[in-house]
Parts: structure tokens; sequence; C-alpha cells
């Protein structure tokens, strides 16, 4: 992901940064901005980028409400990797 594309995407085009925050936003800012309700990198809107299925907001609010985390690392040239950890079920003890 490259963090320029967020800074000016996210931050100042779709106006959720001032440009003097955009400009000073760490890497974990920036990549925060993809967890936004809407937000997408994408420059024209398809059924397959941006926006054609549930967005990482819903994916975080849910992932959140089980208690759980999500954590992205992401290096231009090799990628992104999404890190779902949820809590493991406790199942009810059954009395035999």
């Amino acid at each position: 992901m490259d963090h320029e594309k967020l800074r000016k995407k996210g931050g100042v085009e779709r106006g959720l940064m001032t440009p003097e925050a955009a400009a000073n936003a760490t890497k974990d800012e920036l990549v925060g901005l993809l967890f936004e309700p809407g937000f997408s990198t994408a420059e024209t809107i398809t059924d397959i980028s941006g926006r054609g299925g549930v967005g990482l907001d819903v994916v975080k609010k849910t992932i959140e409400s089980l208690k759980g985390t999500i954590k992205v690392e992401t290096e231009i040239g090799r990628g992104t990797k999404f890190e779902l950890v949820l809590p493991p079920r406790r199942w009810p003890s059954s009395t035999s």
C-alpha cells in the first residue's frame, strides 16, 4: 500500500485530514484511513475494486465486537497483510 496515495486520497481529497495533518501523519495513521467508512484508493469504483462489497470499516467493527483485533502490515512492492485475531470461543460445560 502506497502511503503517499493514502495521504492524498484519504487525508486530503476525502477531507479526513487537513493538509497539515496529512503531511505529518505517521504510516500507522495513514493505514488507519483504510477503516474509514466508504474509503477506497481505487481511481474508479467497480464491483471488483472499491466498495463492491463489505468495507473494511464494517470488518473492523465486526472483529472488535467479537473482542478481536485487526492488524495491517504493508510494504510497497510486496503487498498488504491483514491479520485478524479472534479470542477462542468458550463452549458451555456439559454435565454428564
